[in-house]
């Protein structure tokens, strides 16, 4: 058995990018239970005791976070919501409490998991971490049967968040008896009467509304802001709220200054933390060296996150707060450093290859494409080599296993300020105006630096995502996702 002992969250998704196979093992009451038994004989392990981000367990603006890493002894002293306090004292005897993690009832979903149907009733997401990205799961759609969740296997559990949900809470089990025991049947029950009040003021809050002295909520008149208006004084009625929609032209005795310095004031904090997460990644690059390559992956990931906030806020930044500009100009400063450290350096006086690989070359790339990749396999087959072969492999193994493309380090992929796609059109040669346009679409889709302006490339982005996230299998996921290249290859020349 080949043991990892990460020391930090970023080594962990590192090793796991490289070795999807590794289960994960935080208190082990569940896995080596499974071992003993002979039901299970895992290969590689990856030990999590020592990553401190994942033992976070904190309560801020009403919203609960607890890390995967977070026992159950520690949720009976800290936690706040009663369901959850009565289902960890139920697990096991104290030895089991003090090591088994809420990490381990999300990880191996069984259907007796105590901490699962109190998640459950406290509509609760659980927050997953791969070297790519990080995403939110409802819990709901995270557990999907006995023993069967959402979770990829080059993603880590980080946490569970819900929100708090006040005193009206219960947690029952039915075992074959009193105590020290597996349940036949558990049930969690949460009444939260305010969870409304709470809901509807953060969706105020993605809106863009502020908060007038009092009650009230604005927002700048538009057909979208009102229609928005609309439906969330109907989603109040429907459970007996009440809620009134006025049009006003003034609000006495504020003036157009100080009702637009509220709005800029509320963006401007929102900026802020777009201003800070590009400031850590620079000072993470400030500190970067060329032995430290695996960890660009997971600020790519990032800042790619940063990008996604960034047009959210911009999108509700509806009197254009000054902050925008300025969290902008930082970001796209980052972007371009970051692009600079993912470029692999060349050896002084090295000559460029310009050969191209035989015709019915197996090309070889990273599990799971999205834009880039799918966008550089369909340039391949239809503008290079129609007998063309695709397959997917780790960084390690690319090299072996056919011609790398899009993987850290390989001929075919990033160079400068290009994505994969791009130095494949140069390196092919390829001249069809309708290439540089999608080109174009695939750079922004992929990069978010704003070096071209492609409305078509969130449109694109969001089919492929819709994609990724619907088709399991890597190869009926890049034929798919050729097709709609496909089809935008041939729509762009009504266009052209």
């Amino acid at each position: 058995m080949e043991v990892f002992v990460p020391a930090t969250l970023e080594d962990a998704l590192v090793t796991l990018a490289e070795n999807p196979d590794a289960v994960p093992l935080a208190g082990g009451t569940d896995l080596m239970v499974a071992v003993n038994f002979g039901r299970e004989r895992p290969r590689r392990v990856m030990a999590l005791r020592r990553l401190d981000e994942l033992r976070e367990l904190r309560v801020e603006h009403g919203r609960v976070r607890c890390g995967a890493g977070v026992t159950y002894s520690r949720m009976l002293a800290e936690l706040g919501d009663r369901a959850a306090v009565d289902a960890a004292r139920t697990v096991g005897s104290p030895q089991i409490r003090n090591a088994g993690t809420l990490g381990g009832n999300l990880g191996t979903c069984s259907p007796a998991g105590d901490l699962l149907p109190v998640l459950a009733a406290l509509d609760a997401s659980v927050i997953l971490a791969s070297g790519a990205q990080e995403r939110r799961v409802p819990f709901a759609d995270f557990m999907q049967g006995p023993k069967r969740s959402a979770r990829r296997p080059d993603e880590l559990i980080l946490a569970a968040e819900w929100e708090a949900a006040g005193p009206a809470q219960a947690f029952l089990k039915a075992g074959t008896r009193n105590a020290m025991v597996i349940a036949v049947s558990s049930c969690a029950l949460v009444v939260d009467r305010l969870r409304h009040r709470v809901g509807v003021g953060r969706k105020l809050q993605r809106m863009g509304a502020v908060r007038l002295r009092g009650a009230g909520w604005i927002l700048p008149e538009t057909p979208e802001t009102t229609e928005l208006f609309q439906w969330l004084v109907q989603e109040i009625q429907s459970v007996r709220g009440e809620a009134t929609l006025l049009r006003v032209d003034r609000v006495e005795p504020m003036t157009d200054q100080d009702i637009a310095a509220l709005f800029h004031k509320a963006r401007g904090v929102e900026y802020q933390a777009v201003v800070q997460g590009s400031r850590e990644i620079l000072r993470h690059l400030d500190r970067y060296h060329a032995n430290h390559r695996r960890s660009i992956t997971h600020l790519r990931s990032k800042l790619d996150g940063l990008k996604r906030e960034l047009d959210r806020i911009q999108s509700i930044d509806y009197l254009k707060a000054p902050a925008g500009e300025r969290a902008r100009t930082l970001w796209e400063t980052t972007a371009k450093r970051l692009r600079a450290a993912e470029t692999p350096p060349r050896a002084p006086g090295g000559r460029h290859r310009t050969s191209l690989p035989a015709r019915g070359s197996t090309w070889v790339t990273r599990p799971r494409p999205h834009i880039d990749r799918i966008a550089s396999a369909w340039l391949i087959r239809r503008f290079c080599d129609p007998d063309a072969k695709f397959a997917f492999a780790d960084a390690a193994d690319a090299s072996r296993k056919g011609i790398p493309f899009d993987v850290l380090g390989a001929d075919f992929g990033h160079h400068g300020e290009d994505c994969t796609f791009e130095t494949l059109v140069k390196r092919f040669g390829i001249k069809d105006r309708r290439v540089k346009l999608i080109a174009e679409i695939v750079h922004e889709a992929d990069l978010h630096d704003g070096k071209f302006t492609r409305n078509e490339a969130t449109g694109v982005d969001l089919a492929i995502n819709g994609l990724v996230e619907a088709t399991p299998d890597d190869d009926d996921l890049l034929a798919r996702g050729m097709a709609i290249f496909d089809g935008l290859y041939t729509v762009l020349k009504q266009k052209t």
